[in-house]
């Protein structure tokens, strides 16, 4: 079995895979993931793990878990299972290579765009060459609803994830709409885009703001909560056997 974690801006996601399925999955607090791994010790044969970070200090975990496990620290030297044409690799965000490994298994050999909806709104692009070209970054729906608030003098902070109306009646429903209807239709015009070059695409989405977005949202194939985890999971087996 494998253990996943994946630790991300807003939350640590730990899971465990046997034979590419998940059998157990959580988000947690960072600080009690040391707590959650011991009891995933208990309760499953963990015998490999694969740990992803998109901020600092993690060589706590990693120590911790190399004394149980075959652990790797995912980084940009990591062996991955397609080709990065990504102009710095350095700088390219685990979750992001994580997601474009996660398209890879579901569509191999296919020109694939996943879109990920967490702290920020990623995309990332593979060809259908296996090759991961990149993407793009732009803030999500909270890190938008917090700039507004915090970089004038007058507007409130506001966290309504509505998108019943586009036309707002007072300031707060005019934060609400320019927020999510913006992001809706950046992620519509983000696609179509994609889609006048690669008239063979498939659109994945995963991230947890997806479900304000869901009815609104045009041209996605599939939907997948566990696409980062799967393509960690991926890495791992491809790392263990070459």
């Amino acid at each position: 079995m494998n253990l996943i974690i994946d630790i991300g801006n807003t939350s640590t996601k730990v899971a465990v895979f046997d034979n590419g399925k998940i059998i157990e999955e959580s988000a947690n607090e960072l600080n009690i993931v040391a707590e959650k791994i011991q009891t995933l010790r208990q309760v499953h044969s963990i015998k490999k793990c694969i740990i992803s970070s998109v901020v600092d200090n993690t060589g706590a975990f990693f120590s911790a878990c190399q004394k149980h496990f075959k652990t790797i620290l995912l980084s940009h030297g990591t062996t991955i299972p397609i080709s990065n044409n990504y102009a710095t690799p350095q700088t390219l965000g685990n979750d992001r290579i994580s997601c474009a490994v996660g398209s890879s298994i579901k569509y191999k050999n296919q020109n694939t765009l996943s879109i990920d909806m967490g702290t920020c709104i990623k995309y990332d692009f593979i060809d259908n060459q296996n090759n991961y070209q990149g993407g793009a970054i732009s803030p999500g729906v909270q890190m938008r609803f917090k700039s507004l608030n915090t970089f004038t003098s007058q507007l409130p902070l506001v966290r309504s994830t509505s998108l019943d109306n586009y036309i707002g009646k007072n300031t707060e429903s005019s934060i609400a709409s320019g927020v999510m209807n913006g992001i809706l239709n950046e992620i519509n015009g983000v696609i179509s885009q994609y889609k006048s070059e690669y008239t063979q695409l498939n659109v994945i989405i995963t991230g947890g703001d997806y479900k304000y977005f869901e009815k609104g949202l045009k041209n996605i194939t599939f939907a997948d909560p566990y696409l980062v985890l799967k393509g960690l999971n991926e890495i791992l087996e491809y790392n263990t056997k070459n």
